[in-house]
């Protein structure tokens, strides 16, 4: 399954969830959970530092791909950081952001990002088998 998600208002928010919802079957509540939680805090993001949301689902068996871009600037490299879980958190609760990219990388499999031409662009995977 190939699934493509627009994020222009909040509203697409609840509106890509359910389209998800819809369109995967056989899915783990786990992984639900875990997609829905990054859909919703890269969607998010998106509208407190960019715009122009866009996302793309490939699951393929038991591995769920999601590739989140939008335009905005770079984030901050101290957002991240997450070798030291510890520092993270505390610099996240006194500075009020980056909390929610720490919790995403810290359940996908893999987290991957990059800043170019002015635009987000970050890449998770997720494993059915990691969360059984």
């Amino acid at each position: 399954m190939d699934l493509s998600l627009d994020f222009k208002s909040k509203q697409d928010i609840n509106i890509n969830l359910k389209k998800l919802k819809k369109n995967i079957s056989n899915i783990s509540h786990n992984v639900y959970f875990i997609l829905d939680l990054t859909l919703n805090e890269l969607g998010s993001n998106t509208f407190k530092h960019g715009f122009d949301g866009k996302a793309r689902l490939v699951c393929e068996g038991n591995r769920y791909l999601l590739e989140f871009e939008n335009v905005g600037e770079k984030i901050p490299d101290n957002f991240l950081k997450f070798e030291d879980g510890d520092f993270q958190i505390n610099n996240c609760l006194k500075n009020g952001n980056g909390l929610g990219l720490f919790i995403i990388k810290n359940l996908v499999d893999n987290f991957e990002y990059e800043h170019k031409d002015g635009k987000n662009y970050i890449r998770v995977l997720i494993k059915e088998e990691s969360y059984k």
